[in-house]
């Protein structure tokens, strides 16, 4: 089952509030995290908005917008 949960750089999961044994998991977690939106910023500099949008529920999240060109009226819901 696919999770709706979108996690942003700025919003990486500070490792101090878990236990000591779980916290090189989360480090983990953050340096996976790092990398992928690096990959993501990376391809979508470009682009004013980017949208991560859920296969399977049609939903669409707001991941990064510069605030230029950005119009929600735009996106007509399916």
């Amino acid at each position: 089952m696919q999770s709706d949960l979108v996690i942003k750089e700025n919003e990486l999961i500070d490792p101090l509030d878990y236990p000591e044994d779980q916290r090189s998991l989360v480090e983990d977690f953050n340096a996976r995290i790092r990398r992928l939106t690096g990959i993501i910023t990376g391809i979508g500099k470009e682009y004013h908005t980017i949208w991560v949008i859920n296969a399977n529920t049609k939903k669409m999240y707001l991941y990064r917008s510069t605030g230029e060109n950005t119009n929600r009226d735009a996106v007509i819901p399916i």
